[in-house]
């Protein structure tokens, strides 16, 4: 029976206790980079690729470089654990109270299970949805989500749950095991430990088969093939699992202490003893995260990175052979050993300057810095060098003699092996001084120099200074230019026969042996912004820039980016040993594998969505958006979790050149966009081109079939508007015609107007009037009707000038015209003029000439034939805003007059009243209010006429 469970020997009692190696170098994922809380309790990644939390604050999604949470109203809390996804893409999860959520098409929603056993995990095969509940395990269609039954569990020991290869496990008093949605097994489960306390378990599976791990004491149980369970112990040191994980490493037992890995041969490692770790989880990446209980996650990216904390921050690093040399910036020296946990400190200075150049001999073990001083500590630690001289940089130039960069000066300095016969001899022996306790031949004085490097190939030394970049070489010293222009270099260094020097602006350069100066560009890849500074270790330049670090092999002549969260860190120098990269940064060496774990997933570059006018359209109905939806916004995730897996992203819309975009993970906004296809391409490296297109179709207004029916309605409004200013021509022709001849009318009305007041019969009836006056002798009265025939004649000559006078130059010329009427009767005939409202009578305005006829009329036709008292009465009463002249006389009758009239036809034609009807006519043409004339036949009870009255209404307004 042990043989057959050799597998699972990492519960055995040979466990190794590889105590506690140092924590591999990890990145923390907390509240500082927008993880909704610190306390994680499950992760899991989904088949798209991005990783997904279970935290205090709920459930959220992470793509490396944005946090998107997921709540709703319907939750009962928020923390939970059980982190899985379904075979339609639902990711779901279970809070602590035992209630079950799930997100779908980006929105939280909860799956109303029933009064909830408590907490225990749920399971999801390929058809159904288990649920422990209170009297069983319920079954729901993953499809549907609706529930099916509810299989009968009747033990009140169930202490936890979880699926297995499709298989849904129930552990109680009995084993229960559910497949297809139905209990397929029950088998006795030996659960209980001292007593009948029961004892949560934990369910894994393994190469031998089912693990059921107890929580809380330090034993398993393991089930064997033929139904039996089989007792093992656990060490006392992990007497407590709050959660385990299996991965292709061994089987991850989480600990409020830390997480134990167990491998096949049952040895087992500690890590993040400090850390109360509540789960493991391994990505397609093969990055570990360890979620953690109050201090957010652990991301490693490879277990054989490390990161050494030193006490003072480390400024430079060299290496000799396998020892790595670290000065720091307190004026110390420290050695360490690749393998080694810890840096041992081999030399303290007093000054506490930071160490910025150091240098170690690999012929003779000479460790050469510069602090307040300039010194050189032989391999026994013995000072050969000890001088108040600012020396910024050293390169060896042979086994005698040194290059040497200072504020001051630079040259060459004499250390080492003095018997040797130097090419240089010459030119040191020409130039020695002695200086500050420090043997040198200054090759230019009076100059800040900066750096300095020797191309053994070409035998040049360069000097780059304030004043410029100057070469000296056996036989000639010089200055280098660059189209006649001073160049101003801050680092040079030298590989075989070339020489490459960084200027003060950023820009590289490469020297060749006959002083020649071009600028390079190192790769097209990589576009290197804001470098400050280049080192050499080996055949690689390292280019430290303001956009990240970067590894140029002068070897393979290739460029390569190093981890751009290198930043972070502010790496201040670099050296590669044996595959490893070992750096100096503001948290101490960091040691990392050059290559790292082979990776089984790239990076992913995936378009969230698509927005437009702020609202999510689907990739189908972008080819038809309307003019209206001009602006586009292109959500994006570049799902890298590391720093070796983040790249650049590039876009590009149509033609245009590629742009690169600021973040990892963002939008693209496109903002009142013409009308036209577009594409959009967006590029990382590795990966394939993304494409997101879409059409804004022109306006209506712009449509051709709009613009060919606007033409034709433009011809034909033309047209039409042709004809109607035609027409409203001809109207406004007729209606002047139509004025004209209304003008005409009018005044012929008023001629016959005047004809009817100025008939020869009233002109001759008046002169007969005044003539029998005169004969009669009465002169008085002869004078009096003269005047008032004078006055009558005058008036009517001035009033046919106006087409309107005022009432009381109406109510003047009729007591004219009555009184001279009344002289050619006898005392019988009389008027009278009654006035009822009127107010001012000079702003009341009637047509001029229109009365006189009518009163003509009621003299001529209906008074002058009658007998005895003759009386002529007109009132003119302001009623209801309209004028009512009301002419009454007590004569024959019109009847009568008529009889009358036909007697006399043949000698006596009447064309007044006929003439001012046509007149009153042509002044209510076209009139709202019009003049109106009634006229009334007074008839007496035995059919005798009393008169007539003529009512005439005008118009006031």
């Amino acid at each position: 029976m042990i043989t057959r469970l050799k597998a699972l020997l990492f519960f055995c009692f040979a466990f190794v206790y590889g105590l506690y190696g140092q924590d591999p170098y990890h990145y923390i994922i907390d509240k500082t980079s927008g993880l909704p809380s610190n306390s994680v309790y499950d992760i899991f990644q989904d088949k798209t690729g991005y990783i997904w939390f279970a935290t205090d604050e709920g459930l959220c999604r992470y793509d490396g470089t944005k946090y998107t949470s997921f709540s709703g109203d319907t939750q009962t809390s928020k923390a939970g654990s059980c982190i899985a996804q379904d075979r339609f893409g639902r990711i779901w999860y279970s809070n602590f109270d035992g209630y079950l959520y799930y997100i779908e098409a980006g929105k939280l929603n909860a799956l109303y299970n029933k009064k909830p056993r408590g907490y225990f995990k749920y399971g999801i095969d390929d058809n159904y949805l288990y649920i422990v509940a209170e009297n069983g395990v319920a079954v729901y269609n993953i499809k549907t989500l609706q529930f099916v039954k509810c299989i009968a569990i009747n033990d009140s020991s169930i202490s936890s749950a979880s699926l297995i290869d499709n298989r849904f496990y129930v552990v109680g008093d009995f084993l229960y095991e559910i497949s297809d949605g139905q209990l397929i097994r029950k088998l006795p489960f030996v659960s209980r430990v001292k007593g009948n306390s029961v004892f949560p378990v934990i369910i894994q599976k393994n190469v031998e088969g089912l693990i059921f791990i107890s929580k809380n004491t330090n034993t398993h149980q393991v089930l064997k093939s033929d139904g039996e369970f089989v007792r093992f112990q656990r060490p006392s040191e992990i007497n407590f699992v709050q959660n385990t994980a299996l991965t292709a490493d061994g089987l991850w037992l989480c600990n409020p202490k830390g997480a134990y890995l167990v491998d096949k041969l049952g040895r087992y490692k500690s890590y993040f003893s400090h850390y109360n770790i509540s789960s493991v989880f391994k990505d397609s990446s093969n990055n570990y995260w360890f979620a953690t209980v109050n201090k957010g996650v652990l991301l490693v990216p490879d277990f054989t990175n490390r990161l050494v904390e030193m006490k003072s921050r480390p400024v430079k690093v060299r290496l000799d052979k396998d020892l790595l040399y670290i000065s720091t910036e307190d004026d110390a020296i420290y050695q360490m050993d690749l393998k080694g946990n810890s840096a041992k400190l081999i030399y303290r200075g007093d000054s506490n300057h930071a160490i910025n150049q150091l240098f170690i001999d690999p012929q003779t073990g000479n460790i050469i810095f510069s602090s307040n001083t300039f010194n050189v500590l032989s391999k026994q630690r013995k000072n050969l060098i000890n001088a108040r001289i600012a020396i910024k940089e050293v390169d060896k130039v042979d086994d005698k003699y040194f290059s040497f960069a200072a504020s001051g000066s630079f040259g060459l300095f004499k250390v080492g092996n003095k018997s040797f016969q130097s090419n240089w001899d010459s030119l040191y022996n020409a130039q020695e001084n002695n200086i500050h306790n420090f043997s040198q031949a200054a090759l230019m004085s009076n100059v800040n120099a900066k750096s300095t490097s020797y191309n053994a190939a070409h035998k040049v030394i360069y000097y780059a200074t304030n004043l410029g970049l100057y070469y000296v070489s056996l036989n000639a010293t010089g200055e280098i230019s660059y189209k006649s222009e001073v160049l101003y270099i801050k680092n040079l260094i030298s590989y075989r026969d070339i020489t490459f020097a960084l200027s003060t602006n950023g820009k590289l350069y490469q020297i060749s042996g006959d002083q020649r100066i071009v600028p390079v560009t190192l790769s097209d890849k990589y576009v290197i912004k804001g470098a400050h500074r280049i080192s050499k270790s080996n055949s690689l330049m390292i280019i430290y820039a303001n956009s990240g670090l970067y590894c140029y092999d002068m070897e393979s002549k290739l460029l390569s980016r190093l981890s751009n969260s290198y930043q972070d860190f502010d790496v201040t120098d670099v050296v590669e040993t044996g595959g490893h990269l070992v750096m100096a940064t503001s948290k101490g060496m960091l040691i990392e594998n050059k290559k790292g774990p082979k990776s089984t997933y790239l990076s992913k570059f995936l378009i969230e969505d698509v927005i437009v006018n702020n609202q999510a359209v689907a990739k189908t109905q972008l080819n038809q958006l309307s003019y209206q939806q001009r602006n586009i916004e292109i959500d994006y995730a570049l799902l890298a979790f590391t720093p070796k897996e983040k790249s650049d992203i590039f876009y590009k819309l149509n033609d245009d050149k590629w742009l690169p975009l600021a973040s990892q993970s963002g939008s693209l906004k496109l903002s009142s966009l013409s009308p036209g296809t577009y594409k959009v391409l967006f590029k990382v490296d590795g990966l394939e081109v993304e494409k997101v297109s879409f059409n804004i179709n022109k306006p209506l207004w712009l449509s051709f079939w709009f613009v060919s029916s606007l033409c034709v309605l433009l011809v034909i409004a033309g047209y039409l508007t042709y004809k109607f200013k035609i027409e409203q021509n001809d109207k406004r022709n007729q209606l002047k015609l139509d004025r004209i001849s209304l003008e005409n009318n009018l005044n012929q009305s008023k001629l016959k107007a005047i004809k009817s007041q100025m008939n020869p019969h009233f002109f001759y009836n008046a002169l007969n009037t005044i003539q029998s006056f005169v004969l009669a002798n009465e002169k008085k009265q002869a004078v009096n009707y003269l005047s008032k025939f004078a006055n009558l004649t005058r008036t009517i000559l001035e009033m046919s000038e106006k087409e309107e006078v005022s009432l009381a130059e109406e109510i003047r010329t009729i007591g004219f015209y009555l009184d001279i009427e009344k002289a050619r009767f006898d005392n019988d005939f009389d008027y009278q003029i009654v006035e009822l409202g009127l107010g001012n009578k000079e702003e009341l305005k009637i047509p001029s000439m229109l009365l006189q006829p009518y009163l003509e009329n009621a003299v001529k036709h209906g008074l002058l034939h009658k007998a005895g008292p003759k009386m002529l009465k007109i009132t003119f009463e302001n009623m209801n805003n309209e004028l009512l002249v009301s002419i009454d006389d007590n004569g024959i009758g019109r009847k009568k007059s008529i009889e009358l009239n036909k007697i006399k036809q043949g000698t006596h034609k009447s064309f007044a009243t006929e003439a001012i009807q046509s007149r009153i006519d042509l002044i209510n043409e076209n009139k709202k209010h019009q003049i109106t004339v009634e006229y009334v036949d007074k008839i007496a009870a035995n059919a005798q006429s009393l008169g007539t009255t003529v009512i005439i209404k005008f118009p006031l307004s």
